[in-house]
């Protein structure tokens, strides 16, 4: 063989070789990450909410279903803390139909009479949860996710279902039918097929909840079922993904002329009728019930965002994040759309991007947190020069991540919607959680849990143990200004703003045992086991005293916890930037960020 003949040979086995390692190469790029959850604003709204019918975390068990199975696990949760409901998927079986919960509502007959708002007549529910599929998940969706219906006698037999399914591959769907004929249900028993009309289950969402991509992460998965006038073809069925519309239902008729009983029940289901191809698992957390749209969870106005962690090639240096808030005017596209017997079925493609309100700066290392603030990165469009995101505003994220040589992912879509929460009134009929923000790290330190906002800090900062006791100001000070004397850097300027908290605390203390008693404000406190809402009387180096229902009561100091402190001080005090710098070293980012905002003023 001559070497002009053996030429294009080698061409073309160099060209195979390229072919071949071509994949490979692939596999090593370093994988787009997603924000796995935010941290939550404690309490969420929904505690309080007139609107919702029914709230459950899931961290404990809940008499209050009519069936309930399926362990609780601390496994996973959204927001990073409690339990969630977990679903066991094994190889080869029609698995997760031991996870379910069955919750009556309204005037439902079934159940036991274990229904919430029992007696009322719902025309119109939103239901919401968040999910999350193992990372890696695979073969499409479990055809169950959820469903509301109405319940027409104790025999389980139904007028109307709007399911919650998924609606082939790997998309979520909606699932209307028609139990009714007139004014009469056209079932005898749960699930009876032959009475049962399929309204439409097309078009399914944009958005691949089962894919592969998305697993490993918290989506807020919610759901509409408004029913028809009777008579008339008005109904409506919607699906929120992320916060997203994702597919709708328009004139339909759920019920004929039926109108014996209201939407009654709520059903969280898991069942996959063809079964999983391998063992794995999926978690649904934090479900809403309510008579208005919920939307995803409410975040501080400095909120947490977590990451999902790192997958790649080598390892990761960094990453970083960009906040965008909803624009209020955005666009509405319809990818597809659909007739299904005069019903005009659109998928929606929404216009979630306004903004861009936050960028971070690039988060080093292998952490997986940061807080949404000036200190880490720098605020723009409408909150340029700001030092929180807009209160009640709905935000959306987008993330890349960095491997050690220098190569960069592919930006996330925009996804993990949240809501923030409002300005911090001063006091209020339940106790939230800190979030904080102190301390030099991108993700914010701990703080103030349990009334002892100085314990936190203890450990970190080296501060003797005696001297983190609540609300005791002048040791805690004397034991940061000891350890500033060893410390430099960062660490300093950290211990410095912890010290001019610290001072503040005291001034504010003592500022509630001068005028409190004179001011007399109406405050709230904890007392036997739950908030109370009461006077202050007076205050002293014992506690507070406080008017609960006719009666005197001390509360020592070592029992308000700092947001009780916080509230009974913003009472008593107009000193904003002592309220802002103790909130700060207490761990109330959010609080401290509104204060800031007095102080600018």
């Amino acid at each position: 063989m001559t070497i002009s003949r053996m030429l294009p040979l080698f061409a073309i086995l160099a060209i195979l070789w390229a072919w071949a390692a071509a994949p490979a190469a692939a596999d090593a790029a370093v994988v787009t990450p997603r924000i796995h959850h935010v941290e939550m604003l404690e309490p969420q709204p929904w505690k309080s909410d007139d609107a919702v019918i029914w709230y459950d975390p899931w961290d404990e068990p809940s008499d209050q279903y009519f069936e309930q199975k399926g362990p609780l696990t601390d496994k996973e949760a959204f927001g990073g803390k409690g339990k969630s409901l977990e679903v066991f998927y094994p190889k080869g079986k029609g698995g997760g139909g031991s996870a379910n919960r069955k919750l009556g509502i309204g005037d439902s007959p079934v159940g036991r009479g274990k229904a919430v708002k029992k007696g009322k007549k719902f025309q119109e529910v939103f239901w919401r949860m968040y999910v999350k599929h193992q990372r890696g998940w695979t073969g499409g969706g479990p055809a169950k996710m959820s469903r509301v219906t109405i319940f027409n006698a104790s025999n389980w037999s139904q007028a109307m279902i709007s399911h919650v399914w998924a609606g082939g591959g790997d998309r979520l769907s909606l699932d209307p039918v028609r139990a009714a004929r007139g004014t009469s249900c056209t079932t005898s028993k749960y699930n009876d097929w032959g009475g049962l009309k399929w309204i439409c289950n097309s078009p399914a969402s944009q958005f691949r909840l089962h894919s592969t991509e998305e697993s490993g992460r918290w989506v807020c998965v919610e759901a509409q079922a408004k029913l028809n006038t009777p008579g008339k073809s008005d109904g409506y069925n919607a699906l929120w993904l992320d916060g997203i519309k994702q597919c709708e239902r328009r004139k339909l008729d759920f019920r004929s002329s039926y109108t014996k009983y209201g939407i009654n029940a709520v059903l969280i289901e898991a069942y996959w009728n063809k079964g999983s191809p391998v063992d794995q698992y999926r978690y649904y957390d934090d479900l809403v019930v309510s008579t208005k749209p919920i939307g995803p969870a409410v975040t501080p106005l400095n909120p947490v965002l977590v990451k999902t962690a790192y997958e790649g090639d080598g390892k990761q240096a960094a990453w970083e994040v960009e906040v965008a808030v909803r624009s209020e005017a955005g666009t509405v596209t319809i990818a597809k759309a659909e007739d299904c017997g005069n019903k005009w079925n659109p998928i929606i493609g929404e216009d979630i991007k306004g903004d861009v309100v936050w960028k971070s700066k690039p988060v080093t290392g292998d952490g997986v947190k940061v807080t949404v603030g000036a200190a880490t990165g720098s605020f723009g469009g409408e909150r340029a020069g700001k030092s929180c995101l807009e209160p009640k505003k709905l935000h959306f994220c987008r993330v890349r991540q960095k491997s050690a040589d220098g190569t960069w992912s592919a930006w996330s879509g925009w996804h993990q919607g949240f809501a923030t929460g409002d300005l911090p009134d001063a006091g209020g009929p339940a106790t939230p959680g800190a979030n904080a923000t102190g301390g030099a790290d991108a993700t914010g330190g701990g703080g103030g849990g349990g009334g002892d906002p100085l314990a936190a800090f203890a450990t970190r900062l080296r501060i003797p143990r005696e001297l983190a006791r609540s609300h005791d100001y002048e040791p805690a000070a004397k034991g940061v200004q000891s350890a500033l004397r060893d410390a430099g850097g960062d660490s300093k300027k950290a211990l410095m703003k912890l010290l001019e908290g610290y001072e503040a605390g005291g001034r504010l203390k003592a500022e509630i045992v001068k005028s409190g008693a004179a001011k007399n404000p109406r405050i709230y406190v904890d007392f036997a086991g739950r908030p109370q809402r009461a006077r202050l009387a007076s205050a002293s180096a014992a506690g507070v005293r406080a008017k609960i229902r006719g009666m005197e009561v001390t509360i020592k100091w070592s029992k308000i916890t700092p947001e009780r402190f916080y509230g009974i001080a913003r009472k008593v005090s107009d000193n904003h930037k002592d309220l802002a710098d103790w909130c700060a070293a207490a761990g109330l980012a959010d609080q401290a960020a509104a204060e800031r905002l007095r102080v600018a003023r």
